[in-house]
């Protein structure tokens, strides 16, 4: 019987690329197939910016989205024409991009970096809480958004933060038009629009 022999690089590279979230096996063989007939040049530049990647990217000291290395604050930080006393927490860097696209929110961000799993061993420590709650200590915000994921890592990180925060603080969730297990980056602008406009107190 005919064996198909792939050479190991081959494999160790489809591998690699696998780790992608959302790339599977078959979707790695894809890309790698068509890497294959790239010029050499282009492939080295890839391989060039992939290395020195987290050396030119940082993130806010204030908000914690990314930058360039060279920058301290955020575009959204600087923006003296945004509302300031709005606060919207997110999970991730992505997020932000689909919140914007709804045009539904011109207040400041603070990214998280993740959702509270100790299975995953994504504790309170490893998240930007500490930056979180001394923002809103001192930031003089009337609301507080907290726009985690409708997941039960989302629902976790969401109420740990209402504890901390107490009741001195307005705090709402983005609710309905999200469905639970989805996830922001995802969804749709006039999903995540609805989602926005339709926040509850928490």
């Amino acid at each position: 019987m005919f064996k198909m022999h792939y050479p190991k690089y081959l494999r160790q590279v489809e591998e690699a690329i696998s780790r992608f979230p959302g790339v599977g096996k078959t979707t790695a063989e894809r890309m790698v197939r068509n890497m294959l007939t790239w010029k050499p040049e282009d492939i080295s530049r890839l391989g060039d910016l992939v290395l020195h990647l987290k050396e030119n990217i940082g993130f806010c000291t204030s908000c914690h989205y990314i930058v360039d290395s060279k920058l301290t604050l955020c575009n959204f930080c600087t923006d003296t024409s945004r509302d300031q006393t709005l606060l919207c927490v997110v999970e991730q860097y992505a997020d932000i991009p689909s919140l914007e696209l709804t045009g539904k929110y011109q207040g400041l961000y603070h990214v998280l970096g993740g959702a509270l799993s100790p299975l995953k061993g994504m504790g309170p420590g490893q998240l930007t809480l500490d930056g979180l709650f001394a923002r809103v200590k001192h930031g003089g915000f009337q609301e507080i958004i907290i726009a985690t994921n409708p997941t039960m890592e989302g629902e976790s990180t969401s109420a740990y933060i209402r504890r901390h925060l107490g009741n001195e603080h307005n705090i709402t969730r983005i609710a309905k038009g999200m469905p639970m297990g989805g996830d922001i980056h995802y969804a749709d602008e006039i999903t995540l629009g609805n989602a926005l406009d339709r926040r509850e107190q928490i």
